[in-house]
């Protein structure tokens, strides 16, 4: 019943933010595929609500559709008072689906260019991260060319 009731939320008032993001919350449990159409929806009738790309971040991240959970953490990343946070995010979501090159590049890339101190240091622990992550993998691969 919470697909129709949040629907008919949102017809009568397609800026219902809270309708949207809730949905984000407990549709993918019951449908995945509707709540991603469902927050997409939100994101038509709010463009300029980095809120809702946050959500569709979150519900392909649950997914584990890495690459579109980056996507729509950047485009929200764009949007004028977009937290600091959310520009990490794509390169977070990249590196959990194993894109470990394109994540380094992108942490790389987001330290040298913000002033933040917070982002500064949220880069720097992703690329240790990374690091620490690709060290066993040299080594595995060292002792293999033994």
């Amino acid at each position: 019943m919470l697909q129709p009731l949040l629907d008919i939320t949102v017809d009568l008032d397609p800026k219902h933010i809270s309708a949207y993001r809730f949905g984000a919350v407990f549709l993918p449990d019951i449908d995945a595929d509707a709540s991603i159409r469902f927050v997409e929806r939100g994101i038509r009738n709010n463009p300029d609500e980095w809120r809702l790309y946050q959500d569709l971040g979150f519900v392909q991240w649950r997914r584990s559709r890495f690459r579109e959970a980056a996507e729509a953490y950047a485009r929200g990343a764009a949007l004028p008072g977009a937290p600091a946070w959310m520009r990490t995010m794509p390169a977070m979501m990249l590196a959990k689906g194993g894109e470990l090159e394109t994540a380094r590049a992108m942490f790389l890339r987001l330290y040298e260019e913000s002033d933040d101190p917070f982002v500064k240091r949220v880069c720097e622990e992703q690329l240790e991260s990374l690091s620490a992550t690709e060290a066993p993998q040299t080594q595995r691969k060292g002792e293999r060319d033994r």
